[in-house]
């Protein structure tokens, strides 16, 4: 596991930590909220910096990548 994957797993698993001791309602759900758009953005981000090769291994093009790139952070 690369150094940068790890601390984004630990920082994911911090935030998670927190979101239980938050407890239930409105506020948990929205810290929930944000958290799976920080991720969308993190794996968004390591899909850009894929090369072609890789990209071609998973059955993606570059274009595949942009499109992906190209929506808002709150869109899936």
């Amino acid at each position: 596991m690369q150094l940068r994957q790890m601390g984004d797993n630990m920082e994911a698993t911090s935030l998670r930590r927190l979101l239980g001791r938050v407890g239930s309602g409105d506020l948990s759900r929205l810290a929930e909220l944000l958290l799976d758009w920080w991720q969308l953005g993190r794996q968004r981000r390591d899909l850009a910096a894929l090369d072609d090769r890789t990209l071609q291994d998973i059955g993606l093009s570059r274009c595949d990548i942009e499109r992906e790139l190209s929506k808002p952070f709150w869109r899936r």
